[in-house]
């Protein structure tokens, strides 16, 4: 494979909605995603003359990075530039599955122009204004609205404004998950997609389940036979959940395959934290196993659309009757259903 990583813009800059100010400001509040299709147009221009394949290309990122992938599978201005996604703990409720609404962004981008003494006339002098001077003010703009529209922040309590992809109904028709199952851009693309055992639990304490039951703990030892009883209550569901409405709604739709993955090696004491698995996935880790297993499922899912590795047992794609998951650490292995269960317990409200 050939691996092409890219530069686009961020935070205020890559999602201050003045789309309300004129046709230049078009896309103002996704201009960081019209980065990334802009640099999948190049790829697709120039990746032949690096060796690569303009007719294979697979896009891949983690947390933000993945909730990525998913405004690209939802868009249709990068449709037909790549043929295969991979979502890696890339998802809250509020960052993945769903993105901000039109109106929210808006009403955010016009408190920032009043906060800069800037007026729908004026508004071409942000240009001229600097950096610092426009964080500061979109920032206080950002923790008025959080407070205004009531928006969850994605880990912990309270509320909080988090930049991202806006669902315009044009460059973002929908969110990724609809009601009858996945954006219709992203039908066609094969979708490899999972999270890691204890993400942010480890280091959050809201996100930690210490109430737990005995039933539950012992649920939690049914779906995880492999690790220790007193870990049950780091077990994540922060990041599990979402990609569980993600994976299940992409399969409802009934086009191109999705798999599943759950990480599940722990790492000394801090468990299998959030990105823990970037180092395996590029065979970063010396002389080990599973880093060797997980870089050549993700090579050959680039390649085929199907991730599969000598070490590994067939990978099944992800349904909602089966839910077959690789559970990936020094040994893994396919799972079927292993903790719906589990997930129902610690999560009766949840619907996916």
């Amino acid at each position: 494979v050939v691996v092409v990583g890219v530069n686009h813009r961020l935070n205020v800059m890559g999602h201050l909605d003045l789309s309300a100010y004129g046709e230049k400001y078009k896309n103002s509040e996704n201009i960081g995603i019209v980065d990334i299709v802009d640099a999948l147009e190049w790829v697709n221009e120039n990746i032949e003359s690096f060796g690569g394949d303009p007719d294979n290309v697979t896009i891949f990122g983690e947390s933000g990075g993945g909730a990525k992938v998913l405004a690209l599978m939802t868009t249709p201005y990068a449709k037909g530039l790549f043929g295969k996604g991979i979502v890696e703990s890339g998802a809250t409720e509020g960052m993945g599955v769903y993105f901000t609404d039109k109106e929210i962004s808006a009403d955010l981008g016009a408190l920032t122009l009043e906060k800069l003494g800037l007026t729908p006339q004026t508004v071409d002098e942000i240009q001229k204004m600097s950096i610092p001077d426009i964080q500061k003010a979109s920032d206080e703009a950002k923790a008025e609205i959080a407070e205004k529209y009531k928006v969850p922040v994605s880990i912990g309590e309270g509320y909080a404004y988090e930049w991202e992809p806006v669902i315009d109904g044009d460059f973002l028709p929908t969110d990724p998950v609809t009601e009858e199952g996945f954006a219709e851009a992203g039908k066609d693309i094969p979708l490899l997609i999972g999270s890691n055992l204890n993400e942010w639990s480890m280091f959050v304490p809201t996100e930690q389940h210490t109430d737990m039951t005995a039933e539950e703990k012992a649920e939690y030892e049914k779906a995880y036979p492999n690790e220790d009883p007193e870990t049950a209550m780091y077990v994540d569901t922060l990041i599990r959940k979402p990609m569980l409405k993600i994976m299940s709604h992409k399969a409802d739709q009934n086009g191109a395959k999705v798999y599943s993955y759950l990480f599940t090696k722990q790492i000394g004491d801090q468990g299998s934290f959030h990105t823990a698995e970037i180092p395996y996935v590029f065979a970063n880790v010396e002389n080990d196993k599973l880093s060797d297993t997980m870089s050549e499922a993700w090579a050959n899912f680039a390649k085929t659309g199907v991730p599969s590795a000598k070490d590994l047992p067939q990978w099944e794609p992800y349904d909602r009757e089966n839910m077959a998951t690789m559970i990936l650490d020094d040994s893994s292995y396919l799972a079927h259903n292993h903790d719906k269960k589990l997930i129902e317990m610690l999560e009766p409200d949840y619907e996916y």
